[in-house]
């Protein structure tokens, strides 16, 4: 069953259009006759657009897709202690929509509901952080006493970051991503949209 999908819309697309609870399912074919699942995005700038995961056979048990929350999930990408793009990370929209690759992200959502592009790809992680305690000794050393570690969770982008930073800098209040199962339930807890549930790509297709 699907949970709570707050403010997205899902579209089968064959034609047929169920609501159930707050949720819109249609169903249609695509060109190559496989069913699509289409999410619709609403951005303050941009309007409504349109991004889509395909199923790929058993994998699609292993892979989930998450409805997050945009600021929660900036704060998750500025934990990552790998991160590759820090100025992203911790950018703001001029620095967004200055990425060399902005445009591409641009093109590919203006074809919209024809065409809808793929979720980002993330992965969802904890690190844990080992920080000294000292206790000052005489006037002018200090004495290591011991070691608390801290642990952070973070994301990290496998593909789409540039579709991500695009939805941030239409500011998107919330969206979907895609990620493995094992990642599912940290990136729900930490981010997820409230009163929204993750739930896998084999059951998103099966479950209409």
């Amino acid at each position: 069953m699907l949970g709570c999908i707050s403010d997205f819309t899902i579209n089968h697309m064959l034609g047929i259009e169920v609501r159930i609870d707050m949720n819109r399912f249609c169903l249609k074919m695509d060109k190559y006759g496989q069913p699509l699942v289409i999410f619709e995005i609403s951005t303050e700038t941009a309007g409504t657009v349109f991004m889509t995961t395909r199923k790929f056979g058993e994998q699609d048990n292993n892979r989930a897709v998450v409805f997050v929350d945009a600021n929660k999930l900036i704060e998750l990408w500025k934990n990552d202690p790998y991160n590759s793009e820090p100025l992203l990370a911790y950018g703001n929209e001029s620095i967004w929509r200055s990425d060399l690759k902005f445009s591409q992200a641009e093109r590919g959502f203006s074809f919209g509901k024809c065409n809808p592009v793929p979720l980002a790809s993330i992965e969802c992680s904890t690190h844990v952080y080992k920080n000294p305690v000292w206790q000052r000794k005489f006037l002018l050393f200090k004495e290591l006493v011991g070691v608390v570690q801290e642990e952070v969770s973070y994301i990290g982008f496998i593909d789409g970051i540039t579709r991500a930073i695009w939805l941030l800098a239409n500011n998107a209040k919330n969206f979907p991503v895609e990620c493995s199962l094992g990642d599912a339930k940290l990136l729900q807890k930490e981010a997820g949209v409230i009163g929204s549930t993750y739930i896998t790509v084999a059951d998103l297709y099966s479950g209409i």
